[in-house]
């Protein structure tokens, strides 16, 4: 898939040699795959109230393996810019970070077509259009026992090229934290705030609202607001091949690796814009200039936002 970018360029930073498709040909006949489970009534109500919600079980293990082949066609295949990335952005988390999936893998192109999870984030976000938004990213990390690379408290919609086209309409995007083998909360933290009204009131009332990756910001809230950060916090004790975290683009979280030398906690991130969505020039989500085909206020298109849900051949 082409980037609007030089072809020169996409293939210096972008090209991912010897990548290959993942779902078998009997199974991507069948067209778009159906979650393992329905989303319940009280699941999706719960995202749209808090921002986030834990999915357990929605993946059988069949797309769980295809996720699994998925990963590993895009970290083992590394580019240029999965790099340069990871170095850039990704070091002070001690990972291996890979983006622009769909754009640059075959496996990823499928996954995009027929995952549960676009339908999943369709469902979420009361959308009938899903795209793909940056950044989607495949997760690896390599740090020591207790070498705990972390982010700061963060909100991820300040680095995502879009914005609430109303804002009381609901999230603009879903991200879909996806962990691929099993690790428990002694390995890995994650953890995202509760963004119900009356959480967001409150937090605003002590002066801990939460913006983007800021650290020395991260440590004054957590001095100032220890407590009431402690008592929104949604977190997870055990993570599972087949639950999806979902939370809004807009909702806070933070991640720390506290002991990934087993397995390297591998997981997915996908990232998802529904009809609430539209373009925001002000944010570089790649950091590099590839949206000169966007319209300011207006629907994502294009390439780097392919649409994913419905399907089209």
């Amino acid at each position: 898939m082409s980037l609007p970018v030089a072809p020169s360029v996409q293939k210096l930073l972008f090209e991912r040699e010897g990548t290959s498709t993942c779902v078998p040909e009997a199974v991507e006949g069948l067209g778009p795959a159906a979650p393992a489970r329905v989303l319940t009534d009280e699941e999706i109500a719960a995202f749209r109230r808090d921002g986030a919600v834990l999915l357990r079980g929605v993946l059988d293990e069949q797309w769980v393996r295809f996720l699994q082949a998925f990963f590993l066609d895009v970290t083992k295949r590394r580019n240029v810019w999965d790099v340069l990335y990871s170095r850039m952005v990704g070091n002070f988390y001690s990972a291996q970070k890979s983006v622009l999936l769909y754009q640059t893998s075959r496996c990823g192109q499928q996954i995009g077509q027929l995952s549960p999870t676009s339908s999943m984030a369709a469902s979420l976000l009361d959308s009938k259009e899903v795209r793909a938004i940056e950044p989607n990213i495949a997760l690896l990390s390599f740090g020591a026992a207790g070498d705990s690379g972390h982010t700061a408290w963060h909100r991820d919609d300040l680095y995502i090229a879009m914005r609430r086209k109303i804002d009381d309409r609901g999230a603009s995007g879903v991200r879909f934290w996806i962990p691929l083998l099993p690790f428990t909360h002694e390995e890995f933290q994650f953890k995202i705030l509760n963004d119900s009204v009356d959480a967001r009131e409150e937090r605003q009332r002590h002066g801990l609202e939460i913006f983007g990756t800021d650290f020395g910001h991260h440590d004054d809230v957590m001095a100032r607001g220890a407590d009431v950060l402690r008592r929104h916090t949604i977190a997870v004790d055990t993570f599972r091949p087949g639950d999806v975290y979902a939370f809004a683009t807009d909702t806070a979280h933070f991640a720390r690796a506290l002991n990934c030398t087993v397995n390297n906690c591998p997981r997915f991130v996908l990232s998802y814009a529904g009809d609430n969505a539209v373009y925001e020039s002000r944010k570089l989500t790649s950091l590099l200039p590839v949206n000169d085909n966007q319209t300011d206020g207006a629907p994502l298109r294009g390439t780097q936002f392919p649409k994913l849900y419905p399907r089209t051949d």
